[in-house]
């Protein structure tokens, strides 16, 4: 279905610019879905896993707000510098090299992140400095993805919430539900998301049984 939006939209651009007459991709049907395709933790299991890494693994749960606050993916993360944070602005800028799609974004830093990172103590690392290294702590080598992984899924094991489906991705998947239902509008969480075009967020979220509302109010989760 992702793929199905990118041809349209491509089509649709080649038409308004009269390269074609006529959208070949207009009438292709997209698959159906279920709402069990992404798996979001419940408010329960949020509470226990963030306790857990709070007093555990306050690293594990940093990255978590990365995802959970942020939408970071697990490899911008391990890829992410002290210079990609500039708490003035309260921005953190992915570069072409760091990000999946091979694109720049700016990705803005909203209240309860800017909180977090403000007792991180940035100031003291290098511009060069990964924000993750060696155990998680800042260093100068860039940390293994499936080293966080195995790391969250530790948890998930000794919390009792493994069940093969819920994941680090899943804090995304989390934070995009609690932001949503707060009241954060669907194009505001498509600029979040870093989604590419309004059908592909709104797939996103009913993907995890979110009923899709413009009338809701409010902007904090």
């Amino acid at each position: 279905n992702y793929y199905l939006i990118s041809l349209k939209a491509l089509f649709n651009s080649m038409v308004e610019r009269e390269v074609i007459q006529k959208n070949p991709a207009s009438k292709i049907k997209s698959l159906k879905t279920t709402s069990e395709s992404n798996y979001p933790y419940t408010p329960e299991e949020q509470v226990i896993m963030e306790r857990y890494m709070k007093e555990h693994f306050p690293r594990l749960f940093l990255i978590t707000r990365l995802i959970y606050f942020a939408f970071l993916r697990p490899v911008e993360i391990c890829r992410l510098r002290r210079r990609n944070i500039n708490m003035d602005s309260r921005t953190i800028v992915i570069t072409a090299e760091q990000s999946k799609n091979a694109k720049q974004q700016s990705i803005y830093i909203i209240d309860p992140l800017y909180k977090i990172l403000l007792e991180e103590d940035l100031d003291s690392l290098k511009s060069d400095d990964y924000l993750f290294s060696t155990q998680l702590l800042p260093g100068k080598t860039e940390v293994y993805r499936n080293r966080i992984s195995e790391l969250h899924r530790k948890v998930l094991e000794e919390t009792g919430l493994y069940n093969g489906k819920l994941t680090l991705y899943a804090w995304k998947h989390t934070g995009a539900c609690n932001a949503y239902k707060a009241g954060v509008d669907i194009k505001t969480l498509q600029a979040l998301l870093r989604h590419h075009s309004l059908d592909m967020t709104a797939i996103y979220l009913r993907s995890m049984g979110m009923r899709i509302d413009e009338n809701l109010k409010g902007k904090s989760w």
